[in-house]
């Protein structure tokens, strides 16, 4: 469950017989030295890109760069050199056993039945958390303004859809299926007042809360702290420091923590965005562990998991560096009985169950409610 959980873009192409997953741009080069992650794919991006190399000198490295775009708000990282050292995994102890522990006094085979949680988060590793969290009976609100659709979504034709070709756009995005199973949408966008005064009403009627913005967000939107009520979960990019508002994705991170580097010296992207699915299990496992914290009577109100610290502890002793496969792992797990059809534009196609038992399948609401 969890190889297939890593490797999603390749299963899901396979699964959706797409001639390939999710493309990782390669490194670019800076034109004072060094080389350059760079995530581009919104709109206005790569334009926005030029006008800022345009405003720096000649002589500009790759760390003058990325500072340069991240002021811009671009998905730049410098591709840092590996620096090995000893991490301890940021996941709380025992929190597998408390959960299965609190099943066993509710005498429920999904022990978060009852338990509401809203979703403010987009792409993989939110979404897989909250998926996860559905799985195990948690009542999912997935808050998804449609003039700020999921990037899964893929609706200007990127992504992996069914055969190669985009049939429904929006609907039959193999990444935006296989992780937003079994959640209600709430079109809910926050800069509208209204739809704030709502939103709150929705966190107060929750256990948790989970986004996978920088800090700064939801502070301007008015929501830093929370309204009382649920516990707060953060999934940022960098935990604090120099690079605490800067914002990356799985890769950027693989980039920025020196993961990307070769033994002679030079730089390659991932074959998928792993930190992306380790930040969500570990997520998942954070939430648990708050929830069942909670239950106990103690106060939790705010837990951060973000993609650089659930991936650093990969930089310790023992640890190897994550290089390209020679071949996708897709074939080898889709076969490997995890998976279930479903019906996606009009055709049966295979998707990742979920690893709990008791699942069920909840249609995702296009509305409101």
């Amino acid at each position: 469950g969890v190889a297939t959980q890593v490797f999603l873009p390749e299963v899901m192409a396979v699964a959706y017989r797409s001639p390939a997953g999710q493309p990782i741009p390669p490194p670019v080069q800076a034109p004072g030295g060094g080389w350059l992650h760079a995530d581009l794919g919104s709109p206005g991006d790569r334009e926005s890109f030029e006008t800022v190399l345009g405003t720096l000198p000649t002589d500009a490295d790759a760390a003058k760069v990325a500072a340069a775009a991240q002021e811009w708000r671009l998905a730049v990282c410098e591709y840092r050199p590996w620096h090995r050292e000893a991490r301890r995994p940021p996941i709380v102890v025992g929190a597998v056993r408390a959960v299965e522990a609190r099943a066993a006094a509710t005498s429920r085979t999904r022990p978060l039945e009852g338990v509401e949680v809203c979703d403010l988060t987009a792409m993989w590793a939110g979404p897989l958390a909250t998926w996860l969290l559905a799985g195990l009976g948690a009542t999912v609100h997935k808050v998804e303004p449609d003039a700020r659709l999921d990037g899964f979504r893929a609706t200007r034709g990127g992504g992996i859809h069914p055969y190669g070709r985009l049939r429904e756009p929006g609907r039959d995005s193999a990444m935006w299926n296989a992780l937003n199973r079994g959640k209600n949408r709430v079109a809910l966008d926050l800069r509208v007042a209204a739809d704030r005064e709502e939103f709150a009403r929705l966190a107060r009627r929750c256990a948790v809360v989970v986004d996978s913005f920088s800090p700064r967000v939801m502070a301007n939107f008015g929501f830093s702290p929370l309204p009382a009520g649920p516990v707060g979960v953060s999934m940022p990019a960098f935990p604090p420091g120099p690079h605490r508002d800067w914002v990356a994705y799985g890769s950027g991170v693989h980039a920025a923590l020196g993961l990307g580097e070769r033994d002679d010296g030079t730089y390659s992207p991932p074959l998928v965005s792993y930190p992306d699915p380790i930040t969500g299990l570990t997520a998942t496992l954070a939430i648990l562990a708050a929830i069942v914290v909670r239950d106990l009577g103690k106060q939790v109100e705010q837990v951060e998991v973000s993609l650089a610290a659930a991936t650093q502890p990969l930089l310790g002793p023992g640890s190897g560096r994550l290089r390209p496969a020679g071949r996708s792992p897709g074939p080898d797990l889709l076969a490997s009985g995890s998976f279930e059809n479903r019906r996606v534009a009009g055709l049966d196609l295979p998707h990742p169950l979920s690893p709990f038992l008791d699942d069920s399948d909840v249609p995702v609401d296009s509305g409101r409610g």
